[in-house]
């Protein structure tokens, strides 16, 4: 995963559970997730959690290199974690009513980098462990064929 990456999903996830409960999209503090939660905790919601939740973006606006752990007081938490052991569609299907999802994938297949649009069906995808984070948001069919809908961090939009 690319340095920023983790923590700029994991915010984002927050953010948008938080805009699910509230009605209310509040931009969170990546830069204070990365100088917090980016070598202290093998699980970074594990240490959103132990920091109290997400802080505003203007309260931590900039990545200082060292945990500022009391620098901004957090908008909002979460009470619990759901982790999959392994690839459960079905779960996924369930929990996405009602929030939205943290996932990693191998980004090492062919084509990804260059992928622009429709579905991404990777079908030679190495068997290694996930290399990018991104949030699932929704889910569909389209032409007969299942998908998941995932907010990427790369490009323009």
């Amino acid at each position: 995963m690319g340095v920023i990456q983790g923590p700029l999903v994991a915010t984002e996830v927050v953010e948008s559970l938080y805009a699910i409960y509230t009605n209310n999209l509040t931009e969170g503090s990546i830069p204070r997730i990365y100088d917090c939660c980016l070598q202290t905790e093998p699980d970074i919601f594990e240490c959103i959690q132990k920091l109290g939740g997400i802080c505003r973006k203007p309260d931590y606006p900039e990545i200082a290199d060292k945990c500022e752990p009391n620098a901004c007081n957090p908008f909002t938490t979460f009470d619990e974690i759901k982790k999959l052991k392994e690839k459960d569609e079905n779960t996924m299907l369930t929990w996405i009513q009602d929030s939205t999802l943290w996932v990693v994938m191998n980004a090492f297949g062919e084509g990804f980098g260059d992928y622009k649009e429709g579905i991404y069906d990777e079908q030679t995808c190495p068997k290694t462990d996930g290399n990018h984070a991104m949030q699932v948001v929704g889910y569909g069919i389209e032409g007969g064929k299942p998908y998941w809908l995932c907010k990427n961090s790369w490009g323009e939009h």
